[in-house]
């Protein structure tokens, strides 16, 4: 008989090393997981401590049948992939991803970061790594949009933290070492 858990295969994504990495839209991903990060990428930096939040969305319609309108048949009609996290650094990155600023530019002795009117879209090309000890996990998005943004605080009690949210378009897939996950890989031709 098979057994029915196996503790070796809880994870705690919160060890060092973990990181979430953005470039410019269009960057390779990497395609295997002994693969090394096209040098474009660049950490976003330090994170709240909350880390890194996935979700999942799965819109979907019920079909009913007659006579008694039972469910005969459900379909999915929207599907949306998020991550948030919230950057402590603060960094020309986290100021591009947030306000969907320009470069910084030099101000005098100084630098300007121009806010535009209307903030819009900020796309790229992201991956979340996660790491439990020895096992990793990357979680690689072709398309990364900032679809949203949450309040930035300023006070002398918190971190002026830089929330965001990213939708994933596109190509989105997982690399890992996890053995569960490993020993269960069968090889594509």
């Amino acid at each position: 008989m098979a057994e029915l858990y196996t503790k070796d295969d809880v994870r705690v994504w919160g060890s060092l090393g973990g990181a979430v990495f953005w470039a410019p839209k269009g960057t390779a991903l990497p395609e295997t997981f002994d693969e090394a990060l096209d040098p474009a990428f660049t950490p976003v930096g330090i994170l709240s401590e909350d880390g890194v939040n996935e979700g999942l969305s799965v819109d979907t319609n019920k079909i009913k049948g007659w006579p008694g309108g039972q469910t005969v048949r459900v379909t999915n009609t929207s599907t949306e992939k998020t991550i948030g996290f919230t950057m402590l650094e603060n960094s020309p990155l986290a100021a591009e991803l947030y306000y969907g600023a320009d470069k910084v530019v030099k101000a005098g002795t100084g630098a300007r970061i121009d806010i535009p009117e209307a903030v819009g879209v900020v796309e790229g090309t992201a991956v979340i790594e996660k790491h439990d000890g020895d096992v990793v996990e990357r979680r690689c998005i072709e398309l990364g949009q900032v679809s949203e943004r949450g309040d930035q605080s300023s006070n002398n009690e918190d971190a002026a933290g830089k929330e965001v949210t990213l939708e994933s378009v596109g190509k989105d897939y997982i690399l890992t070492n996890a053995p569960a996950f490993v020993e269960a890989a069968v090889t594509v031709p």
